[in-house]
């Protein structure tokens, strides 16, 4: 009786470290989620960033031509 009880302890430590476990990553890959909408939004900021700038580079490049 003692090795049944004593496998069922060792189940149930090892069903609660996987628990653990799950927990843990759970809560890695929802920062990991977090981080990369992070990056995302930063990405498309940047984005937006050098669009604006490639259209004043061209509207320089126009209007030195005119000057020229």
């Amino acid at each position: 009786m003692s090795v049944t009880a004593g496998k069922e302890d060792n189940m149930h430590k090892k069903l609660f470290e996987r628990e653990q476990e799950i927990k843990f990553l759970k809560s890695e890959i929802q920062s990991l989620k977090e981080q990369v909408d992070q990056q995302t939004t930063l990405a498309q900021l940047k984005m937006q960033e050098v669009a604006e700038l490639t259209e004043d580079i061209q509207t320089l490049t126009r209007e030195n031509r005119f000057v020229n």
